[in-house]
C-alpha cells in the first residue's frame, strides 16, 4: 500500500475515532461514552501484548491500546468508538485494505455483534417475509428470524443499526387497491440481545406503515375501519424510543364520503448536507425540475440536472460528499403504449459538483447509507434484489438476491 493511500485510510480512521467528540471529555467520561474497541489479538502475557504492539508501524499504532481482561489475558485493541457500528466500519475498512488480518468487536472487552458488518433486510423462509442477516465480508446470506404463520410486512433500523422495529402479520392482501392486513404485530430488538420483544399488537387495518420520525423516535401509523360505522376510518399513530419504550399515542378520524382515505405520511427529502457544506435546492419550471447544488464554502451554486421526473427521496452520506437522489416511478411510453413504472437513482458527488453516477431500470424504493455503501432496492416485476454500491469507488461491490425475492424495508405484495 502506498504511503498516500495509508495516511488517507488514516485520516478516516481517526475521523470516525473522533466523531462523536464534540465536546471534551475527560479519559474516565471518554471511556464511558466509548465503550467499543477493535480487538485485533489476544496474549496470555503483558510482555506478548507489548511485543506485537511495538512491530505495528505506521499511524495506526497511535491508537492502539492494550486492556487486561477479567480472565487475566491481555487483548490488542484499536480505537475507542460510541457504538458497534462506528468501531465495525473502521475495522472492515482496515481489514479490506490488509492493514489487519483478523477482528472482533468488543464492549468493554467483551465479544459483541459486529452491527456494521452484518446488514438486515428481508426475504422468503419456506415460503414466508421472514428477517435476513448480510454479512459484508464474506457476502453470505442466512436466516436472522422467521416464525410460522407470521410474514415480515416491514423492516426499519435506527441510523446506528443498533435498534431494529419490524412488522408482521398473519395475512393481507388488497381490496378496491388498498392494502388490508390480518392479526398485525410489532416487535422490537436490542441488536446486541438475543430475541426480538413484541411491543404491540395491532390487529386488522387496511394501511400499515412505520418509519423513523427522527433518529431517536420510531412511529406506526395503522388505519382501520370503525367497528360502529363502516364509513368512518381511525388512523392510530403509535411512538416508541429507540430501547423499545412506548411514547403518545394519538388517533385520527376521517369520513370516507368527505375526507377519503388517509395517505401515508409523505417522505422527507433532505437537502442540507450533514456537515453544512451543501445543499440541493429543487426549481419546478414549465413541468421540469431543475436541481441546483449550492457550495456554502465557495458561495457558489452550478445546475447539477434537469427532469421531469419529481424528487422521492434524498440522503447524503455520512460525511456529507456525497449526495443519493431517488426520482419517483413513472410509467414510461413504448410505442404510444405505458410499460412498467421505473424511477431513477442519481449518486451525485458534492465535491466534484457532478453526478457520478445514474441508475435506471428499476423501481427504487429505498436507500440504506452504510459507510462508504449505499444498499437500495431495485424492484421490476417478479425481480426483487439489493444493490450494494460502492460510491466512493464508484464500483456495485454486490448484489444481493435469493429465490422469492428480497428488499431492504418490505417484499412487494
Amino acid at each position: 500500500m502506498s504511503i498516500l493511500k495509508y495516511r488517507l485510510l488514516f485520516v478516516g480512521v481517526l475521523t470516525l475515532f473522533l466523531s462523536s467528540c464534540e465536546r471534551k471529555y475527560s479519559q474516565a467520561e471518554f471511556i464511558t461514552f466509548h465503550p467499543f474497541s477493535i480487538l485485533i489479538e489476544k496474549f496470555d502475557e503483558l510482555n506478548q501484548a507489548l511485543e506485537f504492539k511495538s512491530g505495528i508501524g505506521g499511524e495506526l499504532k497511535k491508537i492502539i491500546h492494550i486492556d487486561q481482561t477479567k480472565n487475566e489475558g491481555y487483548q490488542v485493541l484499536v480505537g475507542q468508538y460510541a457504538n458497534s457500528k462506528d468501531a465495525g466500519e473502521v475495522a472492515f475498512n482496515l481489514f479490506t485494505e490488509g492493514i489487519i488480518k483478523k477482528y472482533s468487536i468488543v464492549k468493554n472487552t467483551y465479544e459483541v455483534l459486529d452491527e456494521f458488518n452484518n446488514v438486515l433486510f428481508v426475504s422468503r423462509y419456506d415460503g414466508r417475509p421472514s428477517v435476513f442477516n448480510y454479512n459484508l465480508i464474506s457476502k453470505k446470506i442466512n436466516v436472522f428470524w422467521s416464525r410460522w404463520g407470521s410474514k415480515v410486512t416491514s423492516l426499519t433500523l435506527s441510523k446506528n443499526c443498533n435498534s431494529l422495529f419490524f412488522a408482521t402479520v398473519v395475512g393481507y392482501g388488497k381490496k378496491r387497491g388498498i392494502p388490508y392486513v390480518h392479526g398485525a404485530l410489532l416487535f422490537h430488538l436490542i441488536r446486541d440481545h438475543n430475541e426480538p420483544v413484541e411491543v404491540a399488537y395491532l390487529g386488522d387495518g387496511f394501511q400499515l406503515y412505520t418509519y423513523w420520525e427522527i433518529d431517536d423516535t420510531f412511529k406506526v401509523s395503522f388505519t382501520f375501519i370503525n367497528p360502529l360505522d363502516s364509513k368512518i376510518v381511525n388512523q392510530r399513530i403509535y411512538s416508541y424510543d429507540s430501547l423499545g419504550n412506548p411514547g403518545y399515542k394519538k388517533e385520527k378520524k376521517y369520513n370516507l364520503l368527505k375526507d377519503g382515505f388517509p395517505a401515508i405520511p409523505n417522505r422527507t427529502p433532505v437537502y442540507n448536507s450533514p456537515n453544512h457544506n451543501f445543499n440541493l435546492r429543487v426549481v419546478f419550471e414549465r413541468d421540469e425540475s431543475n436541481f441546483y447544488l449550492k457550495d456554502f464554502r465557495e458561495h457558489s451554486e452550478i445546475l447539477i440536472a434537469s427532469t421531469k421526473q419529481k424528487i422521492l427521496d434524498a440522503r447524503w452520506s455520512n460525511d456529507g460528499n456525497y449526495l443519493f437522489v431517488l426520482t419517483q416511478n413513472t410509467p414510461i411510453l413504448s410505442n404510444s403504449k405505458k410499460t412498467d413504472q421505473t424511477g431513477e437513482l442519481w449518486i451525485i458527488d458534492a465535491l466534484q459538483k457532478k453526478r457520478l453516477k445514474i441508475f435506471t431500470g428499476y423501481q427504487f424504493e429505498n436507500l440504506l447509507v452504510h459507510g462508504k455503501f449505499l444498499f437500495f432496492d431495485e424492484r421490476l416485476n417478479s425481480i426483487a434484489k439489493i444493490c450494494v454500491y460502492n460510491f466512493v469507488q464508484d464500483i456495485v461491490y454486490d448484489t444481493i438476491s435469493s429465490p422469492g425475492g428480497c428488499d431492504l424495508n418490505n417484499l412487494p405484495l
